[in-house]
């Protein structure tokens, strides 16, 4: 910007004080934009060294996976699947040997570990694995031994020739009670299988019917307000 000098080309300080300040301003305005650009350029520079460094590395983890391949290796796995005829010897090559690398359909299980036995469906399970059983009948874990639970302490033998036995079953068919009742009529003396003696009691204090013959032995006196009914066609001997 020229400096303003007048017509005569005299100068006039007014102006030229103005066009000075309008230079200075233009000179700041272009030093400012000057290191804009210098910082822009730095700054792309320092972009560009990153972006190299990366691509050098890329290159070097390249160059080393390159030098490890082994194209015979691959070829090989791909011949073991689809150039054998035999299924076994393929499964040989790759290290799938079934009951050695895999579990066998039909092996023991034995490398198998937290089944759920919902999912297991035949087989026999080893006493080991069974769970403790509760109830009427008790088993610790582990073990396939029964305990029954006791339901009647009274034990022994019951019955005799003048008793029976009196049995209490529940519904599970389990014995709960044995007790012993007395024989009742047909009364002997002795403990003979096979008895001689006979004998009755001399007092009837209860009311009877007699719809079969019968036979007392003495002196039968019958309480008050008792009878004895014999029904027609039967007797009752008294001797």
């Amino acid at each position: 910007m020229a400096i303003y000098r007048g017509a005569g080309g005299s100068g006039d300080a007014t102006q030229d004080a103005a066009s000075e300040v309008l230079l200075a301003l233009a000179a700041k305005d272009a030093a400012i934009a000057a290191q804009v650009a210098a910082e822009t350029a730095q700054t792309n520079a320092e972009t560009a060294e990153t972006n190299a460094e990366t691509a050098e590395t890329n290159a070097e983890a390249a160059a080393a996976l390159a030098a490890t391949f082994n194209p015979a290796l691959y070829v090989a796995k791909a011949n073991n699947l689809s150039d054998l005829a035999s299924s076994s010897t393929a499964r040989t090559n790759l290290g799938l040997v079934i009951g050695t690398d895999v579990l066998s359909p039909s092996g023991s299980g034995a490398s198998l570990t937290a089944l759920n036995a919902t999912n297991i469906s035949s087989g026999t399970l080893g006493a080991a694995r069974l769970p403790a059983f509760s109830g009427d009948a008790t088993s610790t874990i582990g073990t396939s031994a029964l305990t029954l639970a006791t339901v009647n302490s009274n034990t022994g033998s019951f019955g005799s020739s003048s008793a029976i036995p009196v049995i209490t079953v529940n519904g599970k068919g389990l014995i709960t009670a044995v007790t012993t009742s007395a024989v009742a009529g047909g009364q002997y003396f002795g403990t003979a299988a096979v008895k001689a003696i006979a004998y009755n009691a001399s007092n009837i204090d209860e009311n009877i019917t007699m719809n079969y013959n019968g036979m007392s032995v003495g002196a039968i006196t019958i309480g008050s307000g008792f009878s004895v009914t014999v029904n027609s066609g039967v007797r009752w001997v008294i001797l």
